[in-house]
């Protein structure tokens, strides 16, 4: 999905024939990367992931984004900079060349809300090893 080879769409979505479109520019050194799914006719993206790489524009990122849910704790248990709501997950690294922050965000109303939660791990797994972040390994809270 989104071009990353780990990152796969599971139940509901698999069958729905999704249409992705990527909004990076300036390649691989783009400040943001940022993928939009939408489902059949929709006009506009029902879900969207977005990768901040830009060091500066990372650190602008507060409270308010990565601390709006359920906090996230990595494999033992220990809080991490980010958080997940059904609707919205955030998780702030440290990577080779500074801060980057990863986003995910379900936009569709009817949806069961499952995206975020199925998605967002393998997601920032994908994008920290390719920016050579620190190992980011955690799982999502089953419940938000």
């Amino acid at each position: 999905m989104c071009g990353l080879r780990k990152v796969t769409l599971r139940e509901p979505y698999p069958d729905s024939r999704p249409k992705m479109r990527g909004t990076v520019t300036g390649g691989a050194d783009a400040p943001v990367r940022a993928c939009d799914v939408r489902f059949g006719s929709a006009d506009r993206p029902q879900f969207r992931l977005k990768t901040i790489q830009e060091s500066a524009l990372a650190g602008a990122f507060g409270q308010t984004v990565l601390k709006q849910g359920i906090e996230i704790r990595d494999g033992q248990g220990r809080p991490m900079d980010g958080s997940s709501s059904p609707t919205v997950a955030a998780l702030r690294a440290k990577c080779a060349d500074g801060p980057a922050v990863f986003i995910a965000e379900d936009r569709d109303p009817n949806s069961k809300h499952t995206f975020v939660r199925q998605i967002f791990a393998s997601y920032v797994e994908a994008e920290a090893e390719r920016l050579d972040c620190e190992p980011l390994h955690f799982r999502m809270a089953t419940r938000m």
